[in-house]
């Protein structure tokens, strides 16, 4: 008999378990979300706003795609309004009309959050009571305790994503700096040829490899690619002033 009893408390148990594991996915997902649509707010220029906004839309859409089986109606609802705030980001034309959305994502982020916890309350307000002559610890598993040490590992996998996300800006920033120089050589080198100038082509040496300003910061990769530009410039005007000392 007591066999019995037990089996029951175990299948009674079984179904709000599984309910908390399935949500804690999500739960996983909305963090993550929240987190890069706060960095968003936090970019200071409008390519970099939308670069944070569509992995936190990313986030959105995977949790939506687990609510089929953590039933939150709530969240859910809240989720698929977070995503089409997000995907106005996108189309936004100016910084300004970009953060006005993301300040709108940062508050429906919170509020699905908050409605998850509530639905995840309720379900744990629902789990069976046992009486003191049955412990609960022998007719089910222990449940996972959340531990300071789990707690770390889940801000260290945060903290090495935002690293990786933070090397693909600066290797997108030098792409398009790298393009912007190689332009304005053959622009100038056009012009000289165009004004007969019997000067050397314009070429600027990278003294820095990509490796190396990598490992700069964004303001620092700005300032290198700037002076680039300067020197370049300054190099193109000395030709042409040669060139009408000569004339």
């Amino acid at each position: 008999m007591k066999q019995l009893y037990t089996l029951g408390v175990a299948l009674l148990l079984c179904t709000p378990f599984k309910g908390f594991s399935q949500c804690s996915d999500v739960q996983s997902d909305l963090s993550y979300a929240y987190s890069h649509v706060k960095d968003a707010f936090e970019a200071n220029n409008l390519t970099h706003l939308q670069y944070y906004a569509n992995r936190s839309l990313k986030a959105f859409e995977r949790a939506q795609d687990k609510f089929k089986t953590c039933k939150c109606e709530v969240a859910n609802n809240l989720t698929y309004d977070n995503i089409e705030t997000l995907e106005k980001v996108d189309r936004a034309k100016t910084f300004e009309d970009a953060r006005f959305f993301i300040k709108r994502a940062i508050e429906g982020a919170k509020n699905t959050m908050n409605a998850l916890d509530k639905c995840t309350a309720v379900g744990a307000s629902d789990l069976p009571l046992v009486n003191n002559s049955t412990s609960l610890a022998s007719a089910t598993p222990s449940a996972p305790i959340i531990t300071s040490s789990s707690v770390s590992n889940d801000q260290l996998k945060l903290a090495e994503q935002k690293e990786l996300e933070l090397r693909q800006i600066k290797q997108l920033l030098i792409g398009q700096n790298k393009a912007i120089v190689l332009s304005n050589i053959e622009v100038y080198n056009k012009a000289l040829e165009i004004c007969d100038c019997k000067s050397e082509v314009l070429d600027i040496t990278q003294n820095e490899e990509e490796n190396e300003l990598i490992s700069k910061s964004i303001d620092q990769i700005k300032s290198h690619y700037l002076n680039t530009l300067k020197q370049l410039t300054a190099s193109y005007l000395s030709q042409l002033n040669q060139c009408a000392d000569n004339d």
